[in-house]
């Protein structure tokens, strides 16, 4: 986590027209930043910060910021990345009326990743079955024991160029998916839980996952409650990606075997769900 995006992002929530309070999750971050920021927003009551004694992951740390805030009765639990950045002033306002119109138990806005235009929501129109996940799974661990190609994945990587012609190459395709579709998975950068899920749920990720698959294991839980997952494109964000994890290595290498090992031990967790 990063103290000036974090702090940015804050102000423009509590800028939001309409009722709003912040809980920032500081998940241990190496920089003292949830230090820096709990003394930043001391005073200020409509902030809480969090401070974690360990990097708990995405799941369990989002999961305490969740139970937090149930304690102030919203009607909306948003849950974000700090490389999130808010461009509607009636943002709270458009997300009631999603809600009016569908009763969606999750929702997904518009994602948009300004530096290469990648469209990340949604992630998958469909839920995958079990044998893609096993699938999958075989092919991450394939790619596990191939070091030395993987090594030469990881040095491309590094070159801005590349990296920004290979994400726009993975662009979705969302431009013909209508307004409030149901869908599978959803990103997991902005979240939006209505009141549907907090009476269904006690939180929204599984703890037994670090990070990866989050999202894909959550597409699960609703459809078994037969609730909404819902995407809805008039609400709107950006995306700045990844800069926290960006931090967190020295090297691409190391980062890429970090997310193939938590893919792979979240796959057997969602795995889980089939049985």
């Amino acid at each position: 986590m990063t103290t000036i995006e974090t702090q940015n992002l804050t102000k423009s929530i509590l800028a939001l027209q309409g009722d709003k309070r912040v809980i920032i999750v500081d998940n241990d971050s190496p920089n003292d930043a949830g230090n820096i920021l709990k003394n930043y927003f001391l005073n200020n009551k409509q902030v809480d910060v969090l401070l974690t004694n360990s990097n708990m992951g995405f799941a369990k740390g989002n999961n305490i910021g969740y139970k937090v805030a149930l304690k102030y009765n919203p009607k909306f639990v948003v849950i974000l990345n700090s490389d999130i950045e808010l461009i509607q002033d009636d943002l709270i306002a458009k997300i009631d009326n999603v809600y009016a119109e569908t009763k969606f138990a999750v929702m997904g806005p518009s994602i948009v990743v300004p530096e290469t235009g990648m469209k990340q929501n949604p992630k998958r129109m469909e839920l995958y079955s079990k044998s893609e996940l096993i699938n999958r799974r075989h092919k991450l661990k394939l790619k596990l024991r191939n070091k030395k190609k993987l090594r030469i994945r990881s040095f491309f990587k590094q070159f801005k160029l590349l990296r920004k012609a290979y994400l726009k190459s993975q662009k979705n395709n969302v431009e013909n998916i209508l307004n409030n579709t149901e869908v599978g998975i959803l990103h997991g950068a902005f979240v939006v839980f209505s009141e549907q899920f907090i009476t269904n749920f006690n939180e929204p990720f599984d703890n037994r996952t670090f990070f990866y698959f989050e999202m894909e294991i959550l597409g699960i839980r609703l459809k078994q409650k037969g609730l909404k997952s819902v995407y809805s494109p008039s609400v709107k964000v950006l995306h700045h990606q990844n800069l926290s994890t960006k931090k967190a290595f020295k090297g691409e290498y190391e980062k890429t075997i970090f997310q193939i090992n938590n893919m792979i031990d979240s796959i057997n967790v969602c795995l889980n769900y089939f049985e």
